[in-house]
Formats: structure tokens, sequence, C-alpha cells
């Protein structure tokens, strides 16, 4: 907040206040000692002395001056005003409090003692007795800049952007150069999402003031949220310039810089940050970003710990070392480092489904419902969580709740290719192959280099004796994807089925080259090769079937 310029009004009981209200020269304590020496129980000098110390930062000095003036005369509400403010800069906000309300109640018309004890309250967080209190100084007194400022910058704190903006408007009309609310009114736009708007606001607060840090760091903000980096890493560039310790600019340039996928620089500016600052939080939390990227999965988990050294309760680095563990296939760490996000915020909707996520791939296929349940209940419009949850009921047999749950992700993301994909997957399990056919040719018309699609769409074509689409199909997923071993398998069984042995042959012999491992494909190569009059031939592929799985009977 601005400071306020509050003390330089008159009070209603008519005594006066200071008029030199830049008192801030050793000299003017002495001019003010002399009035005390000539009228020791001059209240009204007491009051001004004490103004005059606070000015050169003598606090407590100044609150012992004022401290004489109320005993000179306890009626003395600029005393009980000031005394009060200097409570305030001392951060002691609940005997600021006590003292202005002292003054209020002297004098309940007094506009200046309304607006400071809201000041007061706002500091210590509490913003809606801040309104409460500013919006009757804003009834003494519209013509007061500050005033609406401070309301503005409440009403901001609590969310009420919209209002926040309104008053920020306010203060500028009556005070057109107002640097600070130029500057808080493009913050105000910028966390309503006028990104547009909080740049215009901000760049006339650095037209007023060029060498103000905090406005190129914001408008730079408000830059990479549009998108230009290029001109938020300017902007971010300026502000450490201006103030080189600045660590939030640090950190936001290595966003944007992380964000331009320059990964190496990034890091090297969050560790900038971190020099600045060992215990910022978020600055290990996003080199560790950074590091993941590069796949420096290793390195960014101990990033991750950093930061859970510095805030143990930072649930945004628990779900993100939960999900780095995840990808490494720790499934069971990442249970737990998610589990411990969820105990300190049980309301955040993707955790809940990256939990599950990592229950289904750890085979926990019940308890990944459960998870991606709870994450449906707190957001039923992420068509992931659907998606997932599907596949978890697919993979448990119960494959009408998952073409359910697959629908509601097609329903809410229409080109989601995964799902269609996943839909027709079920609905090929349950014997409904035109219907696959349907969702399997939808996922190829959204990704025509969608080789798992077109896979799946010529197993579905073979299982109604479409013999030549499926080979189609089977060879344009090879043409996709060279090293499929299952397109080859399957193109293979089409020829099999539609007569053409050799050419099934070669293709399960090239995908025994890519995979000699392959128990079924030994079979299935022996059986087309006893089928053509090969038997020496068929009793050897037999033969490496059962070496590669003793339990394998159909050999």
């Amino acid at each position: 907040m601005k400071i306020f310029s509050n003390i330089f009004k008159k009070s209603g009981n008519g005594k006066p206040l200071i008029d030199d209200i830049r008192a801030t020269k050793s000299g003017d304590i002495k001019y003010r000692y002399e009035g005390i020496v000539l009228d020791p129980n001059d209240a009204v000098a007491w009051n001004n002395r004490g103004f005059a110390k606070k000015q050169l930062g003598d606090i407590k000095g100044a609150i012992r001056d004022y401290t004489r003036a109320i005993e000179i005369d306890p009626h003395y509400v600029t005393a009980w005003n000031n005394r009060g403010n200097a409570k305030r800069e001392m951060g002691d906000y609940e005997g600021a409090i006590q003292d202005i309300t002292r003054a209020i109640e002297s004098d309940p018309g007094y506009a200046v003692a309304w607006h400071n004890r809201g000041y007061a309250k706002g500091e210590m967080g509490d913003y809606e007795g801040a309104i409460k209190d500013i919006t009757r100084a804003i009834e003494l007194d519209p013509s007061d800049a500050d005033v609406w400022h401070n309301r503005g910058f409440a009403k901001k704190q609590l969310g009420n952007h919209k209002g926040a903006i309104q008053d920020f408007s306010r203060a500028i009309q009556l005070e057109p150069h107002y640097l600070t609310a130029w500057h808080n009114r493009g913050y105000a736009k910028g966390e309503s999402g006028d990104y547009h708007g909080a740049v215009l606001d901000i760049s006339k607060a650095i037209e007023i003031d060029p060498e103000y840090a905090n406005a190129w760091n914001d408008r730079g903000y408000a830059k990479k949220q549009l998108g230009d980096l290029k001109g938020a890493i300017r902007d971010f560039k300026r502000a450490i310039n201006l103030d080189p310790g600045y660590v939030t600019a640090w950190h936001n340039l290595g966003n944007a810089t992380r964000e331009s996928e320059d990964y190496e620089k990034a890091i090297k500016v969050y560790t900038k940050a971190i020099q600045i600052d060992p215990n910022y939080v978020y600055a290990w939390n996003d080199r560790g970003l950074a590091k993941k990227q590069l796949g420096d999965h290793r390195g960014a988990i101990r990033d991750y710990s950093r930061a859970l050294k510095v805030d143990p309760e930072c649930v945004t680095v628990w779900h993100n070392r939960g999900n780095m563990k995840r990808q490494l296939g720790d499934y069971k760490g990442a249970i737990e480092d998610l589990t411990r996000a969820i105990e300190i915020n049980p309301k955040m909707a993707i955790i809940w489904r990256n939990r599950g996520y990592a229950k289904r791939r750890s085979g926990d296929y019940e308890g990944a419902i459960r998870d991606l349940t709870r994450a449906i209940e707190l957001d039923p419009n992420d068509a992931e969580t659907w998606n997932n949850r599907g596949y978890a009921k697919k993979q448990l047999g119960n494959r009408d709740g998952a073409i359910q749950d697959f629908t509601m992700a097609i329903q809410i993301e229409p080109r989601y290719i995964t799902a269609w994909h996943n839909r027709g997957n079920a609905k090929r399990e349950l014997g409904d192959y035109e219907s696959a056919l349907t969702d399997f040719s939808q996922a190829i018309e959204i990704d025509p280099n969608f080789a798992y699609g077109w896979n799946f769409r010529g197993y579905a074509k073979s299982m109604v004796e479409d013999y030549h689409g499926a080979i189609e199909d089977f060879t344009r997923a090879i043409e996709l994807d060279p090293k499929y071993v299952n397109a080859w398998n399957n193109r293979g069984d089409a020829k099999r089925q539609a007569g053409d042995l050799s050419g099934a042959i070669e293709d399960y012999s090239r995908s025994l080259e890519i995979d000699p491992n392959q128990s079924a494909t030994w079979h299935s190569r022996g059986y087309a090769k006893e089928k053509s009059g090969d038997h020496d031939g068929a009793v050897h592929d037999y033969t490496q079937a059962v070496k590669i799985d003793p339990n394998y009977t159909a050999a």
C-alpha cells in the first residue's frame, strides 16, 4: 500500500497539526524542543516533535513524545492517531488499532483515523475490517486518492478484482500520476485474466517511474501470460538491472526462459535465484522442472527434495516429486508423495488424478478407481480423469462402465484420441467390432500418424473377416513404426487367414528379428510352415516356442 499522508490534516477538535510536511531535518527537532522548553505542558509541541522524530526514523522516540502529548491532553485525537500510526510502523498492530480507535471514539468524523485504522487492520490480514473502516473514511472524505487506493488493495487481497479495479480507477481520476494505483490496477487486471489491460496499466506506471523495478517485473509476468516470452524476458532483465538482488525477477526470468525451452539457461537463472535466497522454494521446484525437461530425472528429484526441506508443507513440490517418481517407475514412492500432497490439500483434483494414475500403473485398479472418482467429484470436466478411470474399469473387466467413462472423456474433449482408441478397444473386447471400427477410424482421422489406431482398426477388420482391409491397416501401422511387433504379427495372421502363407511367414520372421523371445509368434510361424508343407521348419518353430515358454501348451 502507498504510505498514507495522514497527519497533515486538521482534527475535529480544532487542534493544529504540523504544517511542514517535510519535517526531516535535525533542526526541526531542535525547533520543536524549543517549543517544549517554552511550555512543557504544550501537548501540540510534544505531538509535533514526535512527528519530527518519526520522520527521522526514531519511532520509539516519537511514541514517547506522542504519549506525553496524550498525558497532557487525553482528548488530543491527533496524538492518539499519530501514536497509533507509529505503533503500526513498529509492527504493533493491536496497539495501533487501540490508539486509533480512541481517536475515532473522541471524533467519529475524523476521516484520517478511520483510514489509518483500516490500514492497520489490512496489515494484520483483516481485509474485511479494513474495507469497512476505509469505506467510512471515503464517506467522510471522498476526495482522498490514498483512501480509494487502499480500499482497492484490500479488495484485491480478498479476490474482489472488479471492485479493486473500480477503486484504483477512482484513485487515478483523483491523482493521474499515482504510481502505485496504476501498478496495482494493472496487477488486479492480471489476476482477473485481463493481461492486455495489465500491460497497459503497468506500462503507465513505468512511464511515471522508469526506475520502478516491481513494475518491470509485473509487466514481464503479464507479457509471459500472453505468450510474449521475448518481451517478458526483456522486462525481467530490466527489473534485475535495477535491482540485482530481486529474487522474484530472477525466478520469473527462469520461468520465461524455461517456457522458451532453453532449459540449460533456465537452470543457470534458477541457480542465481537460489544463491540470492537459498530458501526460495519455487526456485528449487522450478529448477527441478527444467532438469526434468532435460531428462535429468534424478537431479529433478534432488531439487524437489531440497525444496521440501525448506517447506515441508508445499503441496506443489510433493505433487511434482510424486509425478517424477511415477515416471521413473517408482510407483510406491510416487503414491507416498502424492498421498502427502493430498493430506496437505485434499481439494486438488489433479493430485487425486495422478495418484490414481500411479495406482493404475502399479496394478491397483480398485484403488485407482477410488482416487479417480474423487478427482471427478472435485473436477468433473477433466477428460483425462474420465479416460484413466475408464481404463482401470476395463482392466477389472467392467467394460460397460469403461465405455461410459471413455464416452464422457470424448464429450468433454471431442478430439481426445486416446479416449476414442480406448473406447474402441473396450467395444472390441465386447465383440462389438463394427462400433469399434468407428471409434478406431475416428482416432485415425484425428491423427493419421497414430500407429496404434491403424493396428487396432486392422484387428477389428480381421474379426469381421475383412482381411484385405486389415492388411492395409497393419501395413500403414508398420510404415509409421517399422519396429511395431504386434503390427507385424497381426498382418501375418491376416495374411494367413487370407491364404497367403508365404507372406504370413515373412511377417512372423520380421517380428522375430525385432523380438526373438515371442513364444506365440514362433508357434504362429510354425503353424504357417506346417500348413505350407514345411514340416521340419514347423517342428523347429514349435520347439523354439516351448524353449521360450515351457508352459506354452499351444505348441
